[in-house]
């Protein structure tokens, strides 16, 4: 029987307060990181599926902006 491995997503980036550029290079490593994780899997995926992935992981205060 399979396993399950459940991997975390990357929390919501933070778009206010005094380090907006780091968060965001940190959202973007956590993000890349996670695109080729097993769970994921959307390095092979079409450009559609990674996008609309990516909007539900950016969370809900980035996606407004």
């Amino acid at each position: 029987m399979a396993t399950a491995i459940n991997y975390r997503v990357p929390g919501p980036l933070r778009v206010t307060g005094n380090n907006i550029a780091d968060d965001w290079r940190r959202f973007r490593e956590q993000y890349e990181n996670y695109e080729i994780e097993p769970a994921a899997d959307l390095a092979d995926k079409s450009q559609e599926k990674s996008e609309a992935v990516f909007l539900t992981c950016v969370g809900n205060e980035a996606y407004n902006v």
